[in-house]
């Protein structure tokens, strides 16, 4: 579906489809802050995005197509927050529970994996530096997160929630 880039403005949220983790439950999603208007570049239209809303080290150039018209949306008069977490574990990634918690990788965390064609996954670095931490990002409505520490441990991984940040009021 083409986008109607007419209806991108700055601070909307919207979602991303994020290829690395699609699982067989669905594709993966990010939910990203649109931070200009789109703008031409070559023969596509581009818009600077913060993969993680309201942290300005996160800000990415994307084609306007990768943007999922039906999630955008302004943000919400409530708030958002945005809750940070440390997971930690051992062999594969469990990237469904990406799509379960409804989060998503943190940018810092994407140099953690190596991707196992055979087994078709990303696996953590085997070298992995110890201060070195892999953090995921949820955005909701809600002033609590929703992580399922349970079911992060039925994949042998741990999810340790570290902060929330207020996006909006």
């Amino acid at each position: 579906m083409k986008t109607r880039v007419n209806t991108i403005l700055p601070y909307m949220l919207t979602e991303v489809y994020d290829a690395r983790f699609d699982t067989q439950s669905g594709p993966a999603v990010m939910t990203v802050e649109t931070i200009s208007r789109p703008y031409p570049e070559g023969d596509d239209e581009v818009i600077q995005v913060r993969l993680v809303p309201g942290d300005p080290n996160t800000v990415k150039v994307i084609p306007t197509t990768e943007l999922n018209q039906v999630k955008l949306r302004t943000r919400p008069r409530k708030g958002i927050w945005v809750h940070y977490a440390e997971v930690s574990g051992f062999g594969s990634f469990p990237s469904d529970m990406l799509r379960y918690d409804s989060c998503q990788l943190h940018p810092d965390s994407d140099d953690c994996f190596d991707y196992d064609e055979a087994f078709a996954e990303y696996r953590v670095k085997r070298n992995l530096p110890a201060k070195k931490r892999i953090i995921v990002c949820q955005v909701s409505t809600q002033a609590k997160p929703r992580w399922t520490p349970a079911r992060w441990a039925s994949f042998t991984w741990k999810i340790n929630h570290l902060k929330t940040f207020k996006l909006s009021d």
